[in-house]
């Protein structure tokens, strides 16, 4: 119920994009199974050079290897290292991608709400605003505002041109000199 009234929110759109960053989550979660599972062999080659001889799949795989240069086992053994570290590491960066499209994803979602819930409040009567606290309507709207003085103005212009910016920014007049 509560699912179904929160999915009633958002947009087709949103819900597609949603979709998507379910899949990419799933498979950064799959990479993150399969960058672990993929040190165990170097480190049982490490633990037990013989178990190169025994093991069928590490026979496989070390024949398959020996076709593009890897001819001794200790080479083997290397080659399963940075293999292991090179699926960690592409892993990580996918897992940093996936981590910033999905905060994207929800900033997006956040400033939609509340610029629909901007339109209702704005689309209200006098009396509706009387019988409310006008400091909770705005804290409801504004929740991720940062307050600049006018002297930051550069700055803050200079990280919206490096999109730098993960909510909006109010200049504060006051400090106007």
């Amino acid at each position: 119920m509560l699912v179904r009234k929160t999915l009633d929110l958002l947009s087709i759109e949103d819900k597609s994009k949603g979709l998507l960053i379910l899949v990419l989550v799933i498979g950064m979660s799959l990479l993150e199974i399969v960058g672990v599972a993929s040190v165990i062999p170097f480190l049982t080659v490490i633990g037990d050079p013989e178990v190169l001889e025994q093991n069928v799949y590490l026979q496989t795989t070390f024949n398959f290897v020996s076709e593009f240069g890897v001819q001794s086992h200790q080479q083997f053994v290397y080659a399963l290292g940075v293999g292991s570290f090179l699926f960690i590491v592409i892993s990580s960066l996918y897992k940093g991608y996936v981590t910033f499209i999905s905060n994207i994803y929800i900033e997006n979602i956040r400033h939609s709400l509340s610029v629909r819930l901007l339109r209702v409040y704005a689309s209200q009567s006098y009396p509706f605003y009387l019988q409310r606290n006008t400091g909770e309507l705005s804290k409801n709207i504004l929740s991720e505002v940062e307050v600049i003085r006018m002297n930051e103005i550069n700055h803050a212009y200079e990280r919206m041109q490096k999109s730098n910016v993960k909510y909006r920014f109010v200049i504060d007049l006051s400090t106007l000199d």
